[in-house]
């Protein structure tokens, strides 16, 4: 918290929002921190601002002599159907000094080996042509098998690392309807099938990581599975998940519509965030491309939206720079890093949600109206309307974002209080969870 305070009264410029609404009782300042955006506080979240590194930390040891081999990513990039292949691109890593490399790629229970030698210095990227017979497709849940397989990479027939792959083909479809109807569809076609798309956001399980177990992310992720949900949307005010969350979205056959984590926000544009952020891309992407379950990557949640409907008020002399900066951030920065690191067609990527998609490209990025249901997506909210009424619900391309506010189990709700009068609407235990002004109705 301190440091995002230091950060924002040494940049250049001001950048807000500068703080959540006093009714969230958060933290400010949380564009300046690459933290989870929720845990400074939101309109459903506590402030719970997490302090270090989070995840694992390791250190290891290793001599001169030692030939270190490290897998960075390894990413299906497309079916070329005129061949009947599947182009496989594998990134190595090394710090040692140059040297002769005997390398091997296994698809695992397959017939598919492929031995090269190299010399390694530094980086080196294959591309493997890899034949459709030898494989069976991944559908989402509710269209067939989520077929995986282990793709391993040996080195003097050594061990340097694998990854769990499937083989499946993305197209988001942005087509005109023609004369007679207007906008442009939304919709994913896999492996040439075009997917009714049934799912829900995800935000963290839990403002205390520490607490999340792979057993609960398995439980959560099989309840979206039983009830007939195909996709989850990683929502850009959370965190990247963990590895495991990932391995079990490609096992139950769940598409990840995953936001990278901006929210809500305008953001600093110099050249350190700029270059950390590009940093931070570039790793998600390598450690994230190889699951068949990530379906698009989107720029931030809501951001285009508070630029187009000024959201902050910004003087109408300094609207021109606002949206240069945004373009800096999502379009010159991230989408740049995207393409450098996930190549090929399996994966699209949007700058923003809700996104008019190519309509918004037309228009440099920020539409008029993102939120123009002819056109890519949508985010709905009718806090005061009758939810019970199907008029109530716009008719959208692809509604990515709706709900209601509501409240938590009676378990939930006793974990954090044993006296019951507290659980009375208007009582202060009740008013201090209460985040939006919009919701004195529930």
């Amino acid at each position: 918290v301190i440091y995002a305070l230091d950060q924002s009264q040494s940049y250049n410029d001001s950048v807000p929002p500068f703080c959540p609404p006093d009714i969230q009782h958060g933290e400010c300042h949380v564009q300046f921190i690459r933290k989870e955006p929720c845990s400074f506080s939101w309109d459903w979240a506590p402030a719970f601002v997490p302090i270090g590194i989070p995840g694992h930390l390791y250190l290891e040891g290793t001599t001169s002599e030692t030939i270190l081999i490290n897998l960075e990513s390894v990413n299906i990039a497309s079916y070329q159907s005129s061949y009947k292949q599947w182009q496989v691109d594998i990134s190595l890593s090394s710090q040692n000094p140059p040297f002769a490399s005997q390398l091997k790629f296994v698809l695992e229970k397959t017939s598919f080996v492929f031995q090269t030698n190299v010399t390694f210095k530094s980086n080196l990227s294959i591309s493997l042509a890899i034949p459709n017979e030898m494989i069976q497709l991944w559908w989402p849940n509710g269209y067939g098998n989520q077929t995986l397989y282990q793709f391993s990479v040996y080195n003097q027939d050594q061990l340097v690392g694998s990854r769990s792959i499937g083989f499946r083909t993305i197209q988001l479809i942005q087509d005109s309807y023609g004369s007679h109807i207007n906008g442009t569809s939304f919709y994913f076609l896999i492996n040439n099938h075009p997917i009714y798309i049934k799912g829900s956001n995800w935000i963290p399980p839990d403002a205390f990581q520490e607490r999340v177990t792979d057993q609960r992310l398995e439980r959560l992720l099989r309840s979206a599975q039983l009830a007939n949900m195909n996709m989850l949307r990683v929502w850009g005010g959370g965190i990247y998940e963990r590895d495991s969350f990932y391995d079990i979205a490609d096992r139950l056959g769940i598409l990840l519509w995953h936001d990278f984590m901006f929210a809500c926000s305008l953001y600093p544009v110099d050249d350190l965030f700029l270059t950390n952020v590009y940093n931070e891309v570039v790793y998600q992407v390598r450690r994230l491309q190889s699951h068949p379950s990530i379906a698009l990557w989107s720029g931030n949640n809501e951001n285009e939206l508070a630029v187009a409907q000024n959201w902050y008020r910004i003087p109408t002399e300094r609207i021109a720079k606002i949206k240069n900066d945004y373009r800096k951030l999502y379009v010159d920065t991230i989408m740049k890093a995207i393409k450098q690191i996930d190549r090929g067609n399996n994966r699209p990527f949007i700058t923003s949600s809700p996104t008019n998609g190519l309509e918004s490209i037309e228009e440099d990025y920020i539409a008029t109206n993102p939120q123009d249901p002819l056109y890519g997506d949508v985010h709905f909210y009718g806090f005061s309307n009758d939810t019970w009424n199907p008029n109530t619900y716009p008719i959208t391309r692809f509604l990515s974002e709706t709900g209601m506010n509501s409240l938590p189990s009676l378990d939930s709700w006793l974990q954090v209080t044993s006296n019951l009068s507290d659980l009375q609407f208007g009582s202060s235990f009740f008013e201090h969870r209460k985040h939006d002004t919009k919701v004195d109705n529930i």
